[in-house]
C-alpha cells in the first residue's frame, strides 16, 4: 500500500501522511511495556488465587474443625478482587492499541487531504489521484489494527514465558 501510495500517486503526498507514523510506533512501544508488565500481574494474581484454591480444598476437613471459613472465605475474596482487577488492567492496556491506531490514522488522513488539497488547488494532482491516495491510506487501518492486537498476543506470551522460565529451568 505504501509503495502504491509513494510510486504510484505521488511520493510527497505519501511522505506527509507517514508523518504520524513514528508516533504510532513509539505508541505502540509503551503500550507493550505495560501490556507486558499488566499481563504479568494478572498472571501473578491469578496463581495466588489458584494456590489459595488449591489449600482451602486439600485442608477443608481441617478448615471446618477450626471454624476457618469465614477467614477463608475472606482470603478467598480477597485473591479473587486482585485477580479481576489486575485482569481488568491488563484488558485496560490492550484496548489502548486501538486509540492510537485511530488517531495516527485520522492525523495521517487529514495530513494527506490538507497537502493534497493544496496539490490539487496548484494543479500538480488531479481529484481522483487524491481520492485514490485516501483510499490507499484506508487501506491501511486493518492491518495497523491487526499489528496491536499481535504485539498484545505476544506481550501475554513473554509474560507467561517469563513465568514458565524459573519452571523449565529446574533439572528433571
Amino acid at each position: 500500500v505504501i509503495a502504491m501510495m509513494s510510486l504510484s500517486i505521488d511520493g510527497r503526498l505519501a511522505l506527509v501522511a507517514l508523518l504520524p507514523f513514528p508516533v504510532m510506533a513509539i505508541g505502540f512501544w509503551w503500550i507493550s511495556r505495560q501490556v507486558h508488565d499488566a499481563s504479568r500481574a494478572s498472571l501473578d494474581a491469578f496463581s495466588r488465587l489458584n494456590e489459595q484454591t488449591q489449600e482451602s480444598i486439600a485442608g477443608v476437613r481441617t478448615v471446618r474443625a477450626l471454624g476457618l471459613q469465614s477467614h477463608v472465605h475472606a482470603a478467598f475474596s480477597r485473591d479473587a478482587q486482585v485477580a479481576a482487577k489486575t485482569g481488568f488492567d491488563a484488558l485496560r492496556w490492550e484496548s489502548a492499541y486501538e486509540p492510537v491506531v485511530g488517531f495516527t490514522m485520522t492525523t495521517a488522513t487529514a495530513l494527506a487531504l490538507g497537502m493534497g488539497g493544496w496539490l490539487v488547488v496548484q494543479g500538480e494532482l488531479t481529484i481522483g489521484a487524491l481520492t485514490a491516495f485516501t483510499m490507499y491510506l484506508a487501506q491501511l487501518i486493518w492491518p495497523m489494527f491487526a499489528m496491536g492486537w499481535v504485539l498484545s498476543l505476544i506481550e501475554r506470551g513473554r509474560a507467561a514465558w517469563g513465568r514458565l522460565q524459573p519452571i523449565l529451568a529446574l533439572p528433571a
